[in-house]
């Protein structure tokens, strides 16, 4: 029975998807690495932090861009947070920037995107990195549905890998929009049965 589900190339593709995951962001899911840029890559404006401590030899980032989800993104999943188990409310407003401006309608927090909502409701680095890698592999695993639709199985495999890693995707791997440009696939795929 296990053995005829591992054969179906969908399971057998996810499954080489989730071990290439593995092998590539081995730390970050069994270690103790993080993708929150907030705790080690900009903790903070000054590049010591807010104390003046030991300066930090960084001799180059993880991203091209630290400082967007380290003082846009990750405080946004709080709020997020806040709104859903405190409140008791639908996150629509973020009443801690400015004067107030919409949270649901600002086009970066996407609350109500499935991922986003399970990382906030369990806000902690381990959720924040499986939230990462989670788009990742989204869009690696709807590349190769999209693609199976017109190759065999390893050209199409290889399409999910090549997605799975593709460059910008790594380069921007923590910024919130990622969330919408790895559905890109889906959406290819949802046109097809349009």
């Amino acid at each position: 029975m296990l053995l005829a589900f591992i054969r179906r190339d969908g399971i057998r593709a996810t499954l080489v998807l989730l071990f290439v995951l593995n092998v590539c962001f081995a730390p970050c899911i069994w270690g103790r690495k993080t993708f929150l840029e907030s705790a080690r890559g900009v903790p903070s404006i000054l590049p010591n932090g807010a104390w003046a401590g030991k300066p930090l030899l960084v001799r180059s980032p993880r991203v091209l861009d630290p400082g967007a989800p380290a003082w846009q993104s990750e405080p946004q999943l709080a709020v997020i947070q806040y709104e859903y188990l405190h409140e008791k409310t639908i996150p629509l407003w973020n009443p801690y920037q400015a004067y107030g401006r919409p949270l649901a309608a600002n086009m970066l927090s996407a609350p109500f995107f499935p991922l986003t909502a399970a990382a906030a409701l369990a806000l902690g680095p381990v959720t924040y990195n499986w939230y990462i890698l989670l788009r990742l592999l989204l869009a690696g695993i709807c590349t190769y549905l999209y693609l199976r639709l017109f190759l065999s199985f390893l050209p199409a495999l290889a399409g999910g890998i090549v997605a799975l890693l593709s460059g910008y995707y790594v380069l921007y791997i923590t910024i919130f929009h990622l969330s919408v440009e790895t559905l890109l696939p889906a959406c290819l795929l949802t046109a097809e049965y349009i």
